[in-house]
Parts: C-alpha cells; structure tokens; sequence
C-alpha cells in the first residue's frame, strides 16, 4: 500500500508520498510530463542530516539530484526507525523515500520494476557487497540492466589502518583494499570524494573514477572576534568505536587539560551531534569545562556564539564535512593533520592544524587561535574562499550530472565519470 504523511500547515493539511506501490504501472506514472532519468539511491538508512557522518553528504547528494530534474527513489538497508514527520521535513518533495522498506525488500522492488531505473547508485562499498547477489537474482539475465555507481563516501581501509596504528598493531593496507573493492569491477562508474582517494582507486584498476566532494553554502555568521566565546565540537557518533568518539575522548582526556592551565576560566567545549543508544557520554557529564548539547536543530546560533571549532579526529577516511561547515558559517578551525592533508588545506592558511599524536601542539594552536583576532581573521577570510572556489553548488551539479548522464536523457549512461571532478577541498 500507499503511505501517506498528512501535516497541519497554516490552515490546511498538506500531504505527500513517501512510498508508493510496487507496481510498474503506478511505478511508471510517478513522473508526469518528459521522461526524467530514474535513479535508485540505496544507503544504510535513510539519509537524514540529523545523523551527520556521511549522511549530510548523501542528503545533499539526494538533493541536487532532485532539484537537477532526476526522478530519485531513496531505499534504505536497514529498516528505518524515523518520524515520518522528520523524514518529511528532510527530502525534497519530488524524491520517492522507501521508508518501509529494508534489504529485504529489494529484490521485490526490482522484480516489480523492471526497466524503470536508469542507474542504481549503492552508497558505501559494504553495501555493494551486499546488494550485488540480490540483483544477479533479481534482474532479468538477458536484458540489459541499469549501470551501477558506487560511492564510496570514504574508503574503509584507511579507518581500518589508523585503527590498527593507534593500537599498536600491525596491517596489510593493500590487503585490505583489494578486499574492499573486489566487487568494484562490476560498476560503470566508482565515485571518490577526493582526489587522493580517487587515485587509490585507480591504482586497484578502478577505470572509470570521478571525484564529488561536498557541497556548502556560504552562512558566516556576523559577530565579532571579542564577542564570542568558548570552543565548539560538532559531530555524530554512531557506534563506541566511532572516529568523533575516539576524537572526542583524545580531546578532553589529553588536549583540554593544557589549554585549561592558558586559558583557565575562559575554557569552555560544547559537544554537539547524534549520539546512539549504544554511545555514552557519561563520562564528560561532570566535567567542569564540558556541556554535552546533544541533537540541535538549528546549530547556526552555536556557530555564531563560539570562537573556533576542534576537529580532533585521529580516524578517518574521505573529506571531513563537519569542517567545511563550519568554515561555511565563518567560524576557524583547529584540526589534526590528518584532516588537513584530506582537505588538502594548509596550516596558518586556511586553519590550524596538529599532528593527533602530540596532544600539547593541538592545545597551544588552540589557544594561538583563541587570543589572536588578527589570525581569527585572516583563517575565516581564507577558508570562505577557498570553499566558494571549490565547493560551490554549479560544480558540484556537474560532477554529478557528468556521472548520471542528462537529467532529461533516459539512454544508456556515457562512460564519463573519469572527468566528473567536484573535490570538495583538495
């Protein structure tokens, strides 16, 4: 069945589909006027901002598919477990969201749509693995079939190897990344987010690799330097393991305490983001210098009252887009080199950086950055631009119109992601 979401808005109820009827027919008449090229977009769950990581990345991706003219179907691996008012609110109004639907399901949805999609683009390499037996059974064996795209969003090997670093222990990176991409053969097209990654892709013999970034539109807040205050962290935790988890732990168990004998009273973090069920953060609820904010809405008024943004991640693969946004609403950065090699930024240029083994050289750019308008200035001036250059919407439709192929085109998709370039800083 059809499920509809009925909301009060002003003096009337608005309604909307959220999925529709596995039928061809209903299926086929979706789309009204000229043929629109159809996209399967699947993820690990619905990709609603809320839940940061990766996710924004996919929501934007959903988005600018969607305002570009494509017809979008949004199905989810996992069974989704949202307000259907938050997934409402979240997906443009053109976008059919498999709410209801989980892996599963796949298979039927395919078999009941055959010759519908255009493309299937599978989000993250784990769920390739898991979707490709599902559309051998599922597809007709003769016919041709919809190509597939694979975005990584990040490559997992690269988490896999820092993991192993931090605790001492030995890894066979290239092992690993033969691995990861030994289903990456059977897609036309393999999205990278940077171009350090994009030629890790190649070297495996991935032919055809196009590179899209982040997207971010320009909001730097007006306060001044004098009138802010405080040290803001922003980013989404998913499991006990997760990057911003261990990130945030390094932060306040070893960096905080330095910055604390410079800054004394001043000192003040505010911890911001998604944190599931299976994540505490028991530990930082006592401490004197945090204040644990959880999911906020709107986190535009954090930007603005605040003087910088930590991202002292020791983990992590692709581009970190919790530093593009904050930069996007004007606000500098103290990040570990290791994010400022994937942004492909430069210390004392676009931000401050510091290597995530020396714990005192983070909290003296901490503090550097703290008491320097003049160097507050010039870091948020930078970063503006270097963001309006490089991760401007116009480009970041092209290089996704460059893989897809046309909007309004429903042949078969050009082999032309090798050109396909949005790098969303590097």
């Amino acid at each position: 069945m059809a499920h509809d979401l009925r909301l009060f808005h002003g003096h009337c109820f608005i309604e909307r589909i959220l999925s529709m009827p596995d039928t061809n027919v209903t299926a086929f008449a979706r789309h009204a006027g000229p043929r629109a090229r159809r996209i399967l977009f699947i993820e690990d769950t619905l990709p609603l901002r809320s839940l940061g990581s990766g996710f924004v990345r996919a929501n934007d991706l959903v988005r600018t598919m969607a305002a570009m003219g494509y017809g979008v179907t949004v199905f989810p691996v996992a069974p989704s477990h949202f307000e259907l008012a938050a997934v409402f609110a979240d997906m443009p109004e053109t976008v059919e969201v498999m709410h209801d639907r989980s892996l599963d399901r796949l298979r039927e949805l395919l078999q009941h749509r055959v010759g519908y999609y255009d493309a299937i683009w599978i989000s993250r390499t784990h769920n390739l693995d898991r979707v490709l037996p599902i559309l051998d059974r599922a597809l007709p064996a003769n016919d041709p079939n919809p190509p597939i795209v694979l975005d990584t969003e990040a490559i997992t090997a690269f988490r896999q190897a820092e993991h192993a670093a931090l605790a001492g222990e030995t890894f066979d990176l290239g092992a690993a990344l033969r691995q990861e991409f030994a289903n990456a053969g059977r897609c036309q097209t393999v999205v990278a987010v940077n171009q350090a990654e994009a030629q890790v892709l190649r070297d495996l013999g991935c032919a055809n690799v196009a590179v899209i970034g982040h997207v971010r539109e320009l909001r730097p807040t007006s306060r001044p330097f004098d009138r802010r205050a405080g040290v803001l962290f922003v980013g989404a935790m998913h499991q006990p393991d997760s990057p911003n988890y261990d990130g945030l732990c390094w932060f306040v168990d070893e960096v905080l305490p330095l910055i604390e004998r410079e800054l004394r009273w001043e000192t003040r973090l505010t911890v911001v983001g998604y944190t599931a069920p299976e994540v505490s953060l028991e530990r930082f609820r006592e401490h004197p210098r945090v204040t644990l904010r959880g999911m906020v809405a709107d986190t535009a008024p954090l930007y603005d009252s605040h003087r910088l943004f930590v991202a002292p991640t020791r983990i992590a693969a692709g581009v970190p887009y919790k530093v593009h946004e904050a930069a996007s609403f004007g606000l500098p950065v103290v990040a570990t080199e290791l994010l400022g090699r994937q942004l492909g930024w430069q210390d004392d240029q676009e931000l401050l950086v510091a290597a995530a083994t020396d714990p005192a050289a983070f909290a003296r750019q901490v503090v550097r950055l703290y008491r320097d308008p003049a160097l507050w200035g010039t870091l948020r001036d930078r970063a503006l631009e270097r963001l309006r250059r490089e991760n401007d919407a116009a480009g970041y439709a092209a290089a996704v119109e460059s893989v897809l192929g046309p909007a309004g085109s429903h042949g078969p998709m050009k082999h032309q992601g090798a050109g396909a370039t949005h790098d969303g800083g590097t």
